[in-house]
């Protein structure tokens, strides 16, 4: 016998509408690939780019394994806590769409503790789960407050003991206070007597008959669990309990009982937790595979997960996957990772060891065996090293190259790339001798990666995204717009950074003085200064660990200053102060995101606007916002020709013949907007509630003046059937917009999806964009949600001190053609977040040092099924930067790392002042040699 699974044959992951074929074939591909790997190996990596559906290639093996394992045990899959309602809906999506008529039945559920994960481990017969999700930590995270598991573990404790009567009575009388059972005592004052007298296979009965819990309910001991108490653990380990036990407990009521409870309660606390630990980790049982997301934080076991993922309870699961409660445990394992190639060679190798931690005793052990797994990573490490110190000396030898070298025949060339496929000929000696010693490198470097990658091959399956939007077109997928490409109207005309007016020059001449006095340290002040004035002056009151919103993870020296260079601060600090002109909204990178996002919004786009600084993004939401409602004001005025005071009257006019029943645009916008509805007959019981979403977004003025033919004197169908005909800039009429969202309802959701989408459009204020909504605090936001009086505009803020059920809603609402029409985010919404369906815009206000963050956050809107397939036109990321400043050095320092990163594993790097400055100089590496050296892993 071996470990031998098929792809269910029932598995289709084409659903028409929400993938593309060709997308589908890969996925399946793919997934039946890995399970037939996994029969020779402990372990596989699949490490496509973000955005390409692993989620449902795991899947696919996942209810491959489960659904056809002899033994009917569940596949767990390990993920990220803010993942834990993602991951199971999209198993609710691919057991409906993708088991075909003739699929299983999938059963799953959510472990986010050790206890909950056993309890699901014990189920039985139609209870079973084919899948376990087990949310990173709930392993190694684990303080024991189950007053259940608290009374099976002292009920072993006190048995068969000497002396024990005395005790048993004090529990009787007291144990309900100490572990606060008062509720319980009130349906039984009997129950903990009736528990610690019964074997706990008795409990669920006694405690149903009690009337605290229901038929439905979990046993409250697993199985697993009791036979561990009472078969495998020695009398010896509760010795010390038994004695705080004997100590502890409270023998009568006195004056001081309260305080003898309270003592009671934490010294058990304590040895209970103990012996809890022990006990699980007795645990013996085996298990079929183990899926584990976001791999790369088992590089090492103190990783802790950047903005939200940043947890240290993920930091245990290494030693608890490798040597601790989980080894030896899965007969195999499956990681999911989009950034492999960011770790470290030795890092990659070292979440490859994690595969380890497999089950090597029975008969479902990998066919190659421990010891030849053992070698083949040997073998893997020891080439990797001669690989990175080959492409070391090839970086070495690049950044030696000067811009005379881009000199041939005389002909100086500023397209690294028709440079390069001159220079680089076969047999060519055209060049300078440090020309010629890059392609010796070049040659050296290349075929030494060619044994990694087939060393890796079996180990890691890695796709990356097609760079057109279709096989059978020539658009691009992306394109990347740097620079002063911004404020450009053509997308092809950036020439260079933004510029800064003579006017402003000053504080960024002071900035780049200072920087040049303090080389070895991070400019974190110049930085500040690029992103806007308001950073800037926060720099001078906080420490810069507040400033960053969670998602800088660069953790880079910062220097202190002298006072002497604190002078160039203060300097800096108080021209800002007293010049007029340095207004925040005139702040170069500021006033041209400001006019991207409004010209964007003007056409009918979505944008999504990345910045870390917490400043930023206030003062981005704050100004964005001021330029929209005085867009709507400008352009409303025009077209209903009226005075300036007039405007929002108006405009509130013409929004309340939405609605009253005598209304002619309430009668013409229902009939056309229910005759589009009835094209979707299972919406049919939601139509009420979609028609007041679609009516409470038409009549808002940030809707009118952009759809509505307001110059139009009569409001009647002509001038609706107008409004529902008007294009974005996306060439998608707003009757299309409409009709793909009721599609994407309907097709692509399950109800319990749908639900939650206009739950959350119901519950976010559309408004206006009216002076007292920019002005609100967060808190104010909340509360405007429940206020009338409050609109919550269509420019929304999310970071990391926005509540976690504001964030799920924005998150719902920013994915459908509605409001917010604009959302500024940190890094909290840069992984595991799909942002996709109605936009195409990205602006990255504030870069990144590290590449793969950007990536990331431009992966939001850059998925399977994204706008962009739709459209057929190209996602365009924006990456503006001031030039001639650390913002430039930033950027061409981020680019050029970029393309390296596919040459050097998880390369090392610093970002003070002096590096950033050689790096920015250096000639760029050709995006053709950067992808000729990268590993080939596809399948």
């Amino acid at each position: 016998m071996t470990w031998d699974y098929q792809l269910h044959p029932n598995i289709n992951l084409f659903v028409e509408g929400k993938i593309l074929e060709t997308d589908a074939r890969r996925q399946q591909k793919t997934a039946a690939e890995i399970l037939k790997r996994l029969q020779k190996l402990p372990g596989i990596i699949l490490a496509d780019e973000v955005g390409m559906g692993k989620t449902f290639v795991a899947l696919a093996v996942a209810i491959s394994v489960a659904t056809s394992d002899k033994g009917k045990r569940p596949v767990v899959i390990m993920i990220p806590p803010v993942l834990k309602n993602k991951w199971p809906n999209d198993l609710k999506v691919f057991s409906n769409r993708c088991l075909g008529h003739k699929g299983t039945l999938v059963n799953y559920d959510v472990a986010e503790t050790k206890l909950e994960f056993l309890k699901l481990l014990d189920d039985k017969g139609k209870r079973r789960k084919h899948v376990i999700f087990l949310t990173h930590g709930a392993i190694y995270r684990e303080k024991l407050s189950d007053k259940w598991m608290k009374i099976a573990i002292i009920q072993r404790a006190i048995k068969g003991r000497r002396n024990a009567d005395e005790v048993r009575k004090a529990l009787y009388r007291y144990l309900g206070n100490i572990l606060l059972l008062q509720n319980e005592e009130k349906k039984d004052s009997q129950i903990v007597k009736k528990l610690l007298d019964s074997n706990t296979a008795q409990w669920k009965k006694i405690l149903v008959s009690s009337g605290i819990f229901k038929e439905t309910d979990d046993d409250p001991i697993p199985e697993l669990v009791h036979k561990i108490l009472h078969h495998k653990m020695r009398s010896s380990f509760f010795t010390e309990l038994f004695k705080d036990l004997q100590e502890s407990i409270p023998r009568k009521q006195s004056k001081h009982f309260d305080t003898h409870v309270k003592n009671s309660r934490i010294k058990l606390t304590e040895g209970l937790g103990e012996i809890w630990r022990k006990s699980v980790d007795s645990l013996s049982i085996k298990l079929s595979l183990l899926i584990f997301d976001e791999a790369h934080h088992l590089k090492n076991a103190n990783t802790q997960v950047a903005s939200l993922f940043r947890t240290t309870d993920s930091k245990g699961d290494v030693e608890e996957v490798q040597k601790g409660f989980l080894s030896g445990i899965f007969e195999r394992m499956f990681f999911l990772t989009a950034t492999p190639f960011q770790l470290g060679h030795h890092e990659l190798c070292n979440v490859l060891d994690r595969f380890n931690g497999i089950s090597w005793k029975g008969p479902n052990t990998p066919l190659s065996g421990k010891e030849a797994y053992m070698e083949q990573l040997k073998t893997l490490r020891n080439t990797l090293d001669i690989a990175q110190e080959s492409a070391l000396r090839l970086d070495k030898s690049w950044g030696e190259l000067q811009e005379q070298d881009l000199f041939v025949n005389d002909q100086q060339f500023t397209d690294i790339e028709k440079w390069w496929s001159i220079v680089s000929t076969r047999n060519s000696t055209i060049g300078s001798p440090r020309v010629q010693l890059v392609l010796t490198r070049m040659t050296d470097v290349s075929s030494k990666l060619k044994k990694a990658e087939k060393l890796l091959r079996p180990l890691i399956i890695r796709h990356l995204k097609p760079r057109t939007i279709n096989h059978k077109s020539n658009i691009p997928r992306r394109i990347t717009i740097p620079g002063n490409g911004i404020i450009q109207k053509s997308i092809n005309g950036h020439d260079g950074g933004l510029n800064v007016d003579s006017t402003s020059l000053f504080p960024f001449l002071l900035a780049a003085r200072l920087t040049a006095l303090t080389p070895n340290s991070r400019p974190v002040f110049a930085e500040g200064l690029s992103s806007s004035y308001e950073t800037f002056r926060k720099t001078r009151l906080k420490r810069v660990k507040e400033l960053i919103d969670m998602d800088d993870s660069d953790n880079q020296i910062i220097s202190s200053l002298t006072p002497r260079q604190n002078l160039y601060l203060e300097e800096i600090d108080s021209f800002l102060e007293s010049n007029k002109s340095m207004k925040g909204e005139l702040h170069p990178k500021i006033r041209a995101t400001v006019q991207k996002v409004k010209d964007l919004w003007l056409a009918g786009e979505k944008v999504l606007v990345f910045c870390h600084y917490v400043e930023t993004g206030r003062a981005l939401r704050k100004y964005i916002s001021r330029a929209i409602k005085e867009e709507i004001r400008k352009t409303a005025r025009k077209k209903l020709k009226c005075s300036d005071n007039e405007v929002w009257a108006e405009l509130e006019r013409i929004g309340t013949h939405f609605e009253g029943s005598n209304m002619v645009l309430k009668r013409v916008s229902e009939s056309e907007l229910r005759a589009i509805l009835s094209l979707y007959p299972d919406l049919e019981e939601l139509t009420p509630k979609l028609l007041d979403v679609l009516i409470r977004y038409m009549k808002t003025p940030s809707f009118l003046v952009r759809y509505f033919p307001l110059e139009d004197k009569q409001l009647n169908r002509r001038t609706f059937i107008k409004a529902l005909r008007k294009k974005d800039s996306s060439h998608m009429t707003l009757h299309k917009i409409i009709n793909d969202f009721l599609s994407f309802l309907s097709q692509k959701c399950e109800p319990e999806e749908r639900k939650n989408y206009l739950e959350a459009l119901s519950e976010i204020q559309p408004g206006g964009i009216r002076t007292k909504d920019i002005l609100l605090t967060e808190e104010e936001e909340e509360l405007g949600d429940k206020n009338p009086e409050i609109s919550i505009g269509n420019v929304r803020l999310v970071n990391g001190s926005t509540k976690d059920f504001i964030r799920q809603r924005l998150m719902l609402t920013f994915n459908t053609p509605f409001y917010p029409d604009v959302l500024i985010a940190s890094s909290v919404m840069a992984e595991g977040v799909d942002l996709h369906l109605n936009c195409r815009h990205i602006i990255h206000h504030d870069l990144s040092w590290n590449p793969s963050t950007i990536e990331q956050r431009t992966g939001r809107i850059d998925r399977i099924g994204a706008k962009v397939e739709t459209c057929k036109l190209p996602i365009e990321v924006y990456l503006p930067y001031i030039g001639e400043t650390q913002d430039e050095k930033m950027y061409r320092v981020v680019m050029d790392r970029e393309r390296w990163f596919k040459v050097i594993m998880g390369e090392k790097y610093t970002i003070d002042a002096h590096t950033a400055e050689v790096i920015a100089k250096r000639i760029p590496l050709p995006l053709s040699v950067a992808e000729e050296l990268a590993f080939k892993l596809e399948v």
